[in-house]
């Protein structure tokens, strides 16, 4: 019984044997007699006058659809040009007329072309959206644009269920969901109706039994399901603290129990927790000490659970660090401390300490935030504003002589963000200094020079030219 192989092995293995031939390892004509035994499976030119087939089908559905919004938007600009010219009765009749036909033509050719069938389906489903809106405005029915678009899209499940169309779907399900957003989330009066809470547990039940874009469909639930917490119960909200803390809880526990494959779900609700700790906890903990050691606490809680239960996360332990820097400054703002310039000494402290001393598990993002911190709030404490009644003493320049000292010091260690800092700091009291005495442009185009000429030396040190980097080269 001959191999069955593929045209592309037999052709690789013909070559093979014919050049084993040519340098001698096998005795002449003994390839054709080994190339006998095996036999070419001949359903390669069928597989590729499929994918033709089906990439022609595809083209052809995309012209379909292009070609039915077109004639959509024909019909709507035809009907839209001679609106004010038809009686109420014309108007609706010519509506009802359109949109029967198209699904006539459309049911009728479904066998025979179904592209065709297609396009014209859809040709009515846009115009029974515009139907919707049209009869509403022709007989002043009232109500508001999200009934109209709740309407069209019950209307077009139907279809889309019978057709089995995943494009049908998509517009269907989009319709539903923005109509739930203008009608329930943000309604008239600015809040959140309390509707959501039968309508959201109905929705995640419903998509149960639905077997397209089931997951699409449920990161929706969630999107609006943690827009309805955050409008209602963090934004806009009077409610008693217990009570939002167990609406937390509920949200990890759903996480932890219905749907425990949806990982991105943990970050949610971290998120929505850290909402709560700004929104909630930090505005009243600058004015009451109960909620600041509240604050406390739960910052040290975070830190831990980031650490340890979340196993080292760099998403949430930046998020945990500003939180901790934001109690040190409540602290300071309780102690009566008003001068500006000590919050910038503290997290300008942080930031050195983050850009030199990095825990191994944390050191890209330690790395970045301390890089960070350091610079802005650096540069902030070479500004007198930043003193206020000390200013007499001009802190702010020994301050920045000294930064710059230290920038100098990350150049001599080749370390590219000393090149910056030593840049902006030179450029910051140039600019300071020299707009003072002589005319802008003239100084402009001096600090121009002044930086290429220190981008110049920054790149002979870089190199070993230096006589840094040189000294270090003889030891």
């Amino acid at each position: 019984m001959k191999r069955k192989i593929s045209s592309l092995q037999y052709e690789i293995l013909k070559k093979e044997l014919r050049y084993l031939e040519e340098i001698g390892k096998l005795p002449e004509k003994t390839s054709e007699e080994l190339l006998q035994e095996y036999e070419i499976i001949n359903n390669e030119p069928v597989a590729k006058s499929t994918s033709r087939k089906t990439v022609s089908l595809n083209s052809i559905q995309i012209i379909s659809i292009i070609g039915a919004v077109l004639i959509g938007l024909g019909v709507l600009s035809f009907v839209a040009s001679n609106w004010s010219a038809m009686t109420s009765i014309e108007k609706f009749v010519l509506l009802l007329v359109t949109l029967i036909s198209s699904y006539l033509l459309a049911w009728g050719t479904e066998e025979k072309k179904p592209n065709t069938s297609k396009a014209l389906y859809y040709i009515g489903a846009f115009i029974y959206g515009a139907e919707i809106f049209y009869i509403g405005q022709m007989f002043h029915l009232g109500g508001d644009i999200g009934t109209a678009f709740l309407a069209w899209s019950l209307g077009l499940l139907p279809l889309a269920f019978y057709r089995k169309d995943h494009i049908l779907f998509a517009v269907a399900f989009g319709l539903f969901y923005l109509a739930i957003e203008l009608i329930f989330m943000i309604p008239s009066n600015g809040e959140p109706s309390l509707w959501l809470i039968v309508i959201l547990p109905l929705l995640f039940i419903g998509i149960r039994f639905i077997t397209v874009f089931q997951r699409a469909l449920l990161i929706a639930n969630f999107a609006l399901l943690y827009q309805f917490i955050e409008l209602r119960f963090m934004v806009n909200s009077e409610l008693h603290m217990g009570w939002i803390i167990l609406l937390l809880a509920s949200t990890f526990a759903l996480n932890k129990i219905v749907f425990p494959k949806e990982k991105y779900l943990i970050v949610v609700n971290f998120l929505l927790l850290y909402q709560f700790i700004e929104l909630i906890l930090f505005v009243k903990a600058i004015d009451h000490i109960t909620y600041l050691i509240v604050f406390g606490l739960l910052t040290v809680i975070l830190l831990v659970i980031g650490h340890i239960f979340m196993n080292k996360s760099i998403v949430l332990f930046p998020i945990n660090v500003i939180i901790g820097i934001q109690f040190l400054c409540l602290i300071l703002y309780h102690f009566d401390v008003e001068q500006l310039f000590v919050y910038f000494f503290v997290i300008f402290a942080i930031g050195i300490v983050f850009t030199h001393y990095r825990i191994k598990e944390y050191d890209d993002v330690m790395k970045w935030m301390g890089l960070i911190f350091q610079l802005v709030t650096g540069l902030m404490l070479t500004f007198p504003f930043s003193y206020g009644p000390l200013d007499i003493t001009r802190i702010w320049i020994f301050f920045g002589l000294a930064y710059i000292v230290y920038g100098m010091f990350l150049v001599y260690q080749n370390k590219v963000f000393g090149v910056l800092l030593v840049s902006l700091l030179i450029f910051r009291f140039y600019v300071d200094l020299s707009l003072v005495f002589m005319n802008k442009s003239i100084a402009f185009f001096i600090g121009g020079l002044l930086l290429l000429g220190l981008g110049y030396w920054f790149e002979k040190t870089r190199r070993g030219d230096g006589k840094g980097e040189s000294q270090k080269k003889t030891k």
